[in-house]
């Protein structure tokens, strides 16, 4: 699906959501509430950075692509992670609308630093009451179910156009899920059910602009990506030694 190999290993498009055309002037829902602080990634802002503020910030990409979803055929930008436990496993990417014009951002959170950033962290900047955690990839194919594909759930705070991907690394003792207030709930019934937990460590970021829980299952929930099982294995083998 991506020009460039690692990349189509490591990131999948989810294709199920109707959603419409990613094209010049198409606009969001507006959010239900406002977040409790502006988000932005390295300073780019999606519905409001252009192409020509992404290379002044971050410099000349690595890769120059595009990807299809159901909605269209979106560009991007990649910049390729160079040290930290997750160089070499995976890229930042930064995807546009046909004006130029940023539409969402896919960022590893994870090994830049060396740190382990946590939801409790996000939490406590965003705040605890999001809209929903899904089991990652529980709605990537219909009849194709894998909860455990990489990380083990996605969060999604709409109007803070921010949803996580997050884990329980192995050795950590089970914690407990208070704190976290859902607003929008798995239907009873779902083949899995999420475990969220204050104590998940953070994956990866996808930015995309603040809008409507129902803005974000129709332009955006489609669009998180997932990675394969043995990415996440990889990283919990590297940051071990």
């Amino acid at each position: 699906m991506i020009a460039k190999q690692t990349s189509a290993i490591f990131f999948l498009a989810i294709l199920i959501a109707c959603s419409s055309p990613i094209q010049p002037g198409f606009s969001l829902p507006t959010p239900e509430s406002a977040c409790k602080q502006s988000l932005n990634w390295r300073g780019i802002v999606p519905g409001e950075s252009t192409r020509q503020d992404v290379i002044r910030l971050l410099g000349k990409p690595s890769q120059k692509g595009s990807e299809r979803y159901i909605d269209g055929r979106v560009s991007y930008y990649a910049y390729e992670i160079k040290d930290g436990a997750m160089a070499g496993l995976a890229e930042d990417r930064v995807f546009f609308d046909q004006d130029g014009v940023v539409t969402w951002i896919e960022a590893i959170a994870a090994g830049h630093d060396g740190q382990i950033y946590t939801i409790e962290e996000i939490a406590s900047q965003v705040g605890a009451t999001l809209d929903q955690v899904y089991v990652n990839n529980d709605y990537s194919m219909p009849e194709q179910y894998d909860a455990h594909a990489g990380p083990d759930d996605i969060y999604v705070w709409a109007e803070c156009g921010l949803a996580v991907g997050a884990g329980l690394l192995e050795g950590t003792n089970q914690p407990s899920a208070a704190g976290l207030v859902i607003r929008h709930p798995v239907p009873a019934g779902e083949l899995f059910t999420p475990t969220p937990r204050m104590e998940d460590m953070v994956f990866f970021k996808f930015f995309f602009p603040p809008t409507s829980w129902n803005g974000f299952e129709e332009h955006y929930k489609d669009k998180v990506p997932f990675f394969v099982y043995y990415i996440w294995s990889e990283y919990r083998q590297r940051i071990k030694q």
